[in-house]
């Protein structure tokens, strides 16, 4: 549907234009009718599906896993393999796979991978701040990370949606308490990277000190300077996974010369935005709520598994783990807590910050 004007230079520059122009009308907002939000339920559905059909009807060979997962849909479809890859650590994405390869084409496939992704994410929006959706994800769709995870890591991004759709349940009643972490389940069943996801919301949903928290993080980044290539080897040998190996001992290796290795103080300073937003939240507002610490705490203990490791070949497919929780953590405070004297002029210019840190790291 949209092929002929698909391109990562198309996608950055509308979206930031549009950012743009939504964070001036936030700020024109007096301080009150911005924290008392507007639902816009219907108008946030109708750009989440433009999203999802600009994304999903992408041309097939754009990026290197597209084109990866478009030739092994068409090989086993056509008979050429006889199935797929056998991976029974992750069933439930080749589940899916196969129930497209039977019915559908790989244009549908790639569709209903960004389906999961984008409907998942919005979904969890809504049940955290109904009353700022549009306001969320905007910040969804202009994050950082967004985009390379709808093109390019598609599986990965598919997942960590779902995570973020499971711990959105996770704070409620019992039924509710085991959709969450069935969902949490499906997402280490599509990406095993996700039961970090899995294990840090659980330490999180039982103690939630972000003092403590805060201060094991700082503590990783010691250890990690200290330790570099120790923990990454201790890692490896813990968590038996090729790709894991792959990534934190062979892939550094052979990528040294076209990645940027060495200490990513530029990923970490990234990471540390979020944490010190909570902070300042907590000692301005005193008593936060328990789901919003809840999102903070399982950030950090994520993103502490990545300070370990951050001079891997490609550890921003770690950062991942914490960083899709990002969006939301600089959406959620800002909508829910007085915490600046201009709240909407802040708020406003937060937004324009991260669409541009976006747009001038990406284009």
């Amino acid at each position: 549907m949209f092929r002929e004007i698909f391109s990562t230079e198309i996608w950055l520059t509308s979206t930031t234009i549009i950012s743009l122009l939504y964070a001036i009308y936030i700020m024109s907002l007096k301080d009150s009718r911005f924290l008392r939000g507007n639902k816009n339920v219907f108008f946030s559905c109708i750009v989440s599906l433009f999203v999802i059909l600009y994304i999903g009807t992408r041309p097939l060979w754009c990026y290197a896993d597209t084109g990866l997962y478009t030739m092994i849909f068409n090989l086993v479809q056509t008979g050429i393999w006889e199935s797929l890859p056998s991976d029974n650590s992750e069933p439930f994405f080749t589940l899916i796979e196969n129930i497209c390869i039977q019915m559908a084409n790989a244009s549908t496939w790639l569709l209903v991978i960004s389906i999961f992704y984008i409907v998942a994410m919005v979904w969890a929006a809504y049940k955290w701040l109904p009353r700022h959706l549009l306001f969320t994800i905007v910040f969804l769709f202009t994050a950082f990370s967004f985009w390379g995870y709808a093109t390019n890591g598609i599986r990965h991004g598919m997942a960590t949606s779902l995570s973020m759709l499971g711990l959105s349940f996770l704070m409620s009643n019992r039924r509710n308490i085991i959709i969450g972490y069935s969902l949490l389940v499906a997402a280490t069943l599509t990406h095993t990277s996700c039961a970090l996801i899995l294990a840090s919301a659980t330490i999180a949903l039982f103690y939630n000190q972000f003092s403590v928290y805060f201060k094991i993080w700082a503590i990783c980044i010691v250890v990690s300077l200290i330790f570099q290539e120790q923990t990454k080897q201790l890692f490896s040998f813990i968590i038996d996974d090729n790709r894991m190996s792959n990534y934190l001992i062979t892939m550094q290796q052979s990528y040294e010369l076209e990645y940027e290795s060495g200490y990513r103080w530029d990923f970490i300073l990234y990471s540390f935005l979020p944490i010190i937003l909570g902070w300042y939240t907590i000692k301005r507002v005193h008593s936060v709520d328990k789901i919003y610490l809840f999102i903070l705490n399982t950030y950090i203990i994520a993103n502490s598994f990545w300070v370990l490791i951050n001079t891997a070949a490609f550890s921003n497919r770690f950062a991942y783990l914490s960083w899709f929780l990002y969006p939301i953590l600089l959406a959620y405070p800002l909508c829910t807590y007085k915490i600046f004297k201009s709240q909407s002029l802040t708020s406003g210019g937060i937004l324009i910050l991260s669409s541009l840190f976006t747009y001038f790291m990406l284009s």
